[in-house]
């Protein structure tokens, strides 16, 4: 059987005033990170794994995820890069397993045996999180690091660095309600603004989902305000 890494998934404190930038994975040939996503407190939330992989054959992958203090993992799903066509059983099946030793939530993560992961780049896991309601709404880290992925051949390379996302907590309730306050107002569509001017984004401002904060954003908003009158 191929090397097995583990992904350890260590849940650690994380405030908004603590945040650090978030890495340009673009310029990356290879990189392993939460995908940027928005959550409400005292709900459940599924968070995507990326791998982005020019590296050819990778099998198997180990990292750190650490989470904000109060986001825990509740389950964790391999996607269809794994070659779920390919049937085998046993310890040389598909699988990602969770298990929880010292406090900490370990995942392994493993391709068929002789089944490299598809793709070059897109979700490979899907995990799904409870928010705890006393998760302070703002923004936090999710940062991936000591990462290896190893290939078909067991040579394992590792990823130097840690790579940063963010992790957009709302208060929940309302849609738009940016600032926690309970209401949908112009403080609200003036955050939105504010991100556009910036050229920053931030998950919870993203309404419409498209993958950038600007006027179509600010616009959804006052069509919340005046719907709400």
């Amino acid at each position: 059987m191929k090397k097995l890494l583990m992904m350890a998934l260590a849940v650690a404190m994380g405030t908004a005033s603590s945040m650090a930038a978030p890495t340009d994975i673009s310029g990356m040939d290879n990189a392993l990170y939460v995908k940027d996503a928005s959550v409400t407190k005292g709900k459940t939330a599924t968070l995507t794994l990326e791998l982005k992989n020019a590296l050819t054959n990778v099998q198997s992958i180990g990292a750190y995820i650490t989470l904000p203090a109060g986001v825990t993992v509740t389950n964790a799903t391999l996607t269809d890069r794994s070659n779920p066509a390919v049937t085998k059983t046993g310890a040389e099946s598909n699988y990602v397993q969770t298990n929880v030793v010292d406090g900490v939530t370990r995942l392994a993560l493993l391709g068929c045996s002789g089944e490299a992961f598809s793709g070059n780049e897109g979700t490979i896991v899907t995990l799904e999180v409870n928010v705890a309601d006393t998760v302070e709404a703002g923004s936090y880290d999710i940062n991936v690091s000591n990462i290896e992925l190893c290939t078909l051949d067991s040579k394992a390379t590792v990823l130097e660095g840690t790579i940063a996302t963010t992790l957009t907590v709302g208060a929940g309730g309302v849609r738009g309600d940016l600032n926690g306050d309970g209401a949908v107002d112009t403080a609200d569509a003036l955050s939105v603004y504010e991100s556009m001017v910036a050229g920053e984004y931030a998950a919870n401002k993203d309404l419409n989902n498209d993958g950038s904060v600007d006027t179509a954003d600010a616009l959804a908003i006052y069509e919340i305000m005046i719907g709400s009158n």
